[in-house]
């Protein structure tokens, strides 16, 4: 599954975002199943919508740190070509 994602820096960026919504969706279904909000519907959206701003901050985070850790491997690559 992993080889997908070697195909392009977008699609590595897209894999990273999507590691992050699925992290999301679990840990807030975790936060539901143990008992903070009640067992009906009602209670399931009200988790996820109160943890919307924090999957904000994950989004953001991921994109910044992706970046910075394609960009460094991009250029670890280049200076290792050109020292030889």
């Amino acid at each position: 599954f992993s080889q997908y994602f070697l195909r392009s820096l977008f699609f590595r960026i897209g894999g990273a975002l999507l590691g992050a919504c699925i992290f999301f969706l679990i840990t807030n279904l975790g936060v539901w199943l143990f008992g903070n909000y009640s067992y009906n519907l009602e209670g399931f959206l009200l988790c996820y919508t109160l943890a919307l701003p924090f999957f904000g901050y994950t989004v953001i985070s991921t994109l910044i740190f992706s970046v910075v850790i394609e960009t460094i491997c991009k250029f670890s690559k280049y200076s290792f070509k050109h020292a030889n």
